[in-house]
């Protein structure tokens, strides 16, 4: 027998964090738009992109699909943002930061499979990068080649953390549920 106010309370911490999801989608769309006009990037997927987001808000409001089938939803638009923001060379290094972002609030989801998609967006993004850089003749001198491991490393330490991080999570609400059960039954 479950505990309907801890139902509650689980529910009401995982529509905030589809919230988190949703408003820090919104903000990097918008720095992106920025950071596209001022370098000078491609434009015409920026409508695209927009276009994601606010069917994202409105599927938000009316609430028309399953909590998880959205998160889902908001997390293959940041993915794909992502991806456009780190496939232009001067993202390169930048992108092991946005991603650790985005690995530690999808935690906030208690969704393993966001994160391990935000590591294979990561490690697809810098494969895409390294390739165009030995096309363009780039010399992988020790410094490169141990700035692109730390990075690598960094997305996997903290994609590794975070899923840790959910399952210690999701064992403690099972433990508190055991308990909550044990002393329901203890009561009656």
């Amino acid at each position: 027998m479950s505990n309907p106010k801890k139902a509650s309370e689980q529910s009401e911490l995982f529509h905030s964090s589809h919230l988190m999801v949703l408003i820090t989608l919104t903000l990097c769309t918008a720095l992106l738009i920025g950071e596209s006009i001022l370098m000078g990037w491609e434009l015409f997927i920026l409508p695209l992109i927009c276009v994601g987001v606010i069917i994202c808000w409105v599927v938000h409001f009316r609430q028309d699909a399953s909590p998880v089938f959205r998160v889902r939803i908001y997390g293959i638009l940041m993915m794909c943002t992502a991806f456009f923001y780190g496939i232009h060379q001067t993202s390169t290094f930048d992108l092991a930061i946005v991603m650790a972002m985005l690995i530690v609030l999808f935690t906030t989801t208690g969704m393993k499979e966001l994160i391990t998609m935000c590591q294979i967006t990561y490690y697809g993004t810098m494969a895409y990068n390294l390739s165009v850089m030995a096309y363009n003749g780039e010399s992988f001198e020790t410094l490169a080649i141990t700035r692109i491991s730390l990075h690598l490393v960094l997305i996997f330490v903290v994609g590794w953390f975070s899923k840790l991080i959910i399952d210690r999570w999701m064992q403690v609400i099972a433990n508190s549920q055991d308990e909550i059960v044990q002393l329901t039954e203890a009561t009656e």
